[in-house]
């Protein structure tokens, strides 16, 4: 009997992935939820905006599945969280709460942005390519304190581990599959699965959104595979080093590779230039002693190297070309530098000069006024057999052509050959532009901080420009969870057409940082980032340039890496549902470890004075 007991055991062990009903909920998200597809047909809310179409049916494959099964693990999170704390120790309960004040200032805040929201229904049900309502963002700290009550022991961190690879090496099959133009996801069968049969049926095989041989997974975008990648990776490299099976270490090797052959395809930037602080961060914290593993450094090294030159040289280059782009920023040049429509007539900012066109309402009739400069000056209208136009000082020409717009006066300028097309006769001297989509809306030129420099980062310059001006309107309050397309000034036409953002509609600030402060307050902000602070200092000390690390020590570093390749991964990405769930599962980890580590420390140094 004893001897069957043992076997069981060592079977176990020798398993990579072993389910736990404590840590089963931790398991989800480490290993399934990331990988969760299902197809759902939605309605924006958008259509009541002049900055969208008039139809705002949308298709969600990626983020409304994932938001359903993490709200239901929450669910069950929360309430097993309540059952632990009314049976833990008075003291160890106190001392709990105490380490997440700042995480329930940061709920504070969170709840009263959703209570005096923008929009109620985004922010209670979420958005359109956003899916983080409140009840996510609340998700979200169930996860982490949860994960932190939980995990008790080196046997609950491998089972986590082993869920973290599981879950990796599918991701990892998935990216390298579209990589070489293989996806899986455009698979009749495969999509049977995940959209279901009557929706394939009535309306075919879903068409993918992005090109063969680019890399996005299951999870959204490219760009968040760069996320997934900086925080996974430390941890394969973690099971690579301590796992003891051979064949443990090989399926690491080989998921880790994977992933970074995903994201070479992803042509993701950020998610590079994130792997490659992480690396920074183990050098800094290890200097030279990280050559003592020298048999696994530079045969990672030279496999990495190798798979970058294999993908670059597959794509022409064009990984290389992105890489050389980071380093090379220049100005805007576009002499057309805005357009405003608020006042009393339509202000034209052009190259060093600022003019306005007004068209008076006349009784059955039109004409045309224009006035340059700081003092206004007039300047003459003039026709010709096809077009009139004004005459600046600088000598060019701005033409001006008569439209009609719903049986109405409109006129067009041609700026730059560009047509922009402005009326004032629906609600005499209202002046709207004439969008794109043929909606009327004003025009405007919202605070900028990066003027001149909004292509950089593939045009995120152009959304952190005007999102951290909008900081100071949102100090303790934020506009409300997923309402970030309600605060962003969707209205700057001109700059959006400059930039090449004509029909995009920005739903996410692309930076972790500013999404955060935006929807649910600067005042959450700093709360969050004093409490993942307290955690880096904390790491920091523990870690840092030491000789010899335990077993415990090997995961609390691991896990430190994850978190900090989120966060820096977050000056470039924004928070989704996609893979922000495992990063609150591994700081709350991360959190026990250390906690764990430092009650083992006090009890060493007692029983050394004791003695």
């Amino acid at each position: 009997m004893q001897k069957n007991k043992q076997n069981k055991n060592r079977k176990g062990q020798e398993r990579l992935f072993q389910w736990n009903r404590n840590l089963l909920p931790l398991q989800v998200i480490l290993a399934v939820l990331p990988l969760i597809l299902y197809v759902k047909i939605g309605y924006s809310g958008f259509s009541e905006y002049p900055w969208n179409a008039k139809e705002d049916i949308y298709l969600d494959v990626f983020l409304h599945g994932k938001m359903v099964v993490f709200l239901l693990v929450a669910l069950a999170m929360l309430s097993l969280v309540i059952y632990k704390l009314r049976h833990m120790d008075n003291q160890l309960r106190k001392a709990a709460l105490r380490r997440f004040i700042p995480l329930f200032v940061y709920v504070g805040g969170v709840l009263l942005s959703a209570l005096c929201s923008k929009n109620l229904s985004y922010s209670f049900l979420g958005s359109m390519d956003a899916k983080e309502p409140v009840t996510v963002l609340l998700g979200y700290v169930i996860t982490v304190f949860y994960a932190y009550l939980v995990v008790d022991s080196a046997e609950d961190i491998s089972r986590l581990t082993g869920a973290a690879v599981m879950g990796s090496t599918g991701m990892a099959v998935i990216g390298v599959l579209q990589a070489v133009g293989k996806n899986p996801l455009l698979h009749e069968k495969v999509q049977r699965l995940y959209a279901g049969n009557s929706f394939v049926d009535t309306y075919g095989l879903l068409q993918p959104a992005f090109p063969s041989g680019m890399v996005y997974g299951t999870l959204f975008n490219p760009n968040y595979v760069g996320t997934y990648v900086a925080v996974y990776a430390p941890l394969l490299l973690f099971g690579i080093v301590m796992f003891q099976a051979l064949w443990k270490k090989a399926v690491c090797v080989i998921s880790l590779l994977g992933l970074f052959l995903m994201l070479f395809g992803s042509q993701s930037r950020t998610g590079l230039i994130s792997v490659l602080a992480v690396a920074a961060v183990i050098l800094i914290f290890w200097g030279r002693k990280i050559f003592k593993y020298w048999y696994m450094v530079i045969p990672g090294i030279t496999a990495l190297v190798f798979a970058f030159l294999l993908v670059d040289t597959g794509k022409g280059g064009l990984l290389t070309t992105r890489l050389k782009e980071l380093l090379v920023i220049r100005p805007s040049e576009d002499p057309v530098q805005g357009v405003d429509t608020t006042g009393n007539g339509v202000r034209v900012w052009y190259k060093d000069t600022e003019f306005k066109v007004m068209m008076p309402v006349l009784e059955n009739s039109f004409s045309y006024e224009a006035f340059e400069g700081e003092d206004q000056k007039q300047i003459t209208y003039n026709e010709d057999s096809s077009y009139g136009y004004f005459t600046l000082n600088n000598g060019d020409e701005i033409a001006i052509q008569t439209a009609v717009y719903e049986e109405k006066y409109a006129f067009g300028l041609k700026i730059n050959n560009r047509d922009f097309y402005f009326t004032n006769q629906l609600v005499p001297g209202d002046y709207k532009y004439i969008n794109e989509l043929g909606r009327l809306d004003e025009c405007i030129i919202p605070a900028n901080v990066f003027p001149g420099y909004e292509t950089v980062g593939s045009g995120r310059g152009y959304v952190w420009g005007r999102s951290i001006p909008l900081l100071l309107n949102n100090l303790v309050i934020g506009s409300g969870p997923d309402t970030f397309a309600l605060e962003f000034p969707q209205n700057d036409y001109v700059a959006r057409y400059r930039c090449g953002f004509d029909n995009t509609i920005f739903t996410r600030p692309h930076n972790f940082y500013l999404q955060m402060g935006l929807q649910t307050g600067v005042l959450s902000l700093m709360a969050f980032l004093v409490f993942y602070g307290t955690y880096f200092v904390g790491s920091c000390r523990r870690y840092f340039g030491r000789e010899v690390l335990s077993t415990e020590e090997w995961i609390g570093f691991a896990l430190f890496l994850s978190t900090l390749g989120f966060m820096a991964a977050g000056l470039a990405n924004d928070s989704l549902i996609v893979v922000t769930p495992v990063f609150y599962v591994l700081l709350g980890t991360g959190m026990a470890v250390n906690q764990k580590l430092c009650s083992r420390h006090t009890k060493e140094k007692n029983k050394v004075k004791e003695g």
